[in-house]
Formats: structure tokens, C-alpha cells, sequence
């Protein structure tokens, strides 16, 4: 029975680790989100790895409105915004990844600040909207 049990517990947790979040708990991440602002993206950078599906994003962006602030940010503030983009393979199945964001479009943003001098995604792959409204 043993030999059973420990492939079938190993299974259930792989699985249960790569599942998608319930909208709730998106929700909970943007209202926990200590900077709520929308941003208008001047430009994106990201690395480039030789077969890797994970990329670093640095965004820089202007501060249109700010809803709520725990570092102090104001309109027209620029910010560097940095995060890993990844790009899941056919048939994934888990945590819906952070987008890539376009230059000059503009985003609600939930964001913590990381150090001195950026921010990143607070949210997971619903830092850059839709604002998740309740049910």
C-alpha cells in the first residue's frame, strides 16, 4: 500500500502546486498591493537567454493617477519596474504569468517597492489589471 501511496501523494502535491490561483485570492493580492496606481509604460527592456521561457523585464513608466500609495508616489513620477516574464509552453497548466507590457500603453498597476530604486509586481499575473471586482 505504501508503494501506492507515496507516488499518489507526490502526484497530488506536483499538481496542486502548478494550479491556477482562484480569482479571490488575485483579488486579496490587489487589495494588499501597498502602491495601487495606473502607469503609461515609456519603455521595456527585457534579457534574452538561449532557450529559457523566463525573461527579465525592466519596465520604465510614468505615474498617471495614484489610488493608493505606501512609498509616496505622485503623478508624473517615473518608476523602473522590474520582473520576470515567463511564457508557458502548450498545455500549462498553473499560475497565470505576469504580462509582458507594450510601450505607450497604459496599465492599472499593483505594485511593492523592492529595494531602493524599483518596484515589482504585487499582484502576480494580475499586477497590470483587470481589477478584479467582487462576485
Amino acid at each position: 500500500m505504501k508503494e501506492v501511496a507515496l507516488p499518489l501523494l507526490m502526484i497530488t502535491f506536483l499538481v496542486s502546486a502548478y494550479a491556477e490561483i482562484q480569482p479571490k485570492y488575485y483579488k486579496q493580492y490587489q487589495e494588499q498591493a501597498p502602491e495601487y496606481v495606473t502607469i503609461k509604460v515609456i519603455s521595456v527592456s527585457r534579457d534574452w537567454k538561449i532557450f529559457s521561457s523566463r525573461r527579465t523585464v525592466t519596465v520604465e513608466a510614468r505615474v498617471i493617477t495614484v489610488q493608493r500609495t505606501r512609498s509616496g508616489l505622485k503623478e508624473n513620477d517615473t518608476i523602473t519596474i522590474r520582473y520576470i516574464h515567463f511564457t508557458p509552453s502548450r498545455g500549462w497548466v498553473g499560475p497565470r504569468p505576469i504580462p509582458l507590457l507594450e510601450e505607450e500603453k497604459t496599465y492599472p498597476a499593483f505594485l511593492k517597492k523592492s529595494g531602493e530604486k524599483h518596484y515589482e509586481p504585487a499582484a502576480r499575473g494580475y499586477s497590470f489589471g483587470p481589477v478584479l471586482l467582487d462576485n
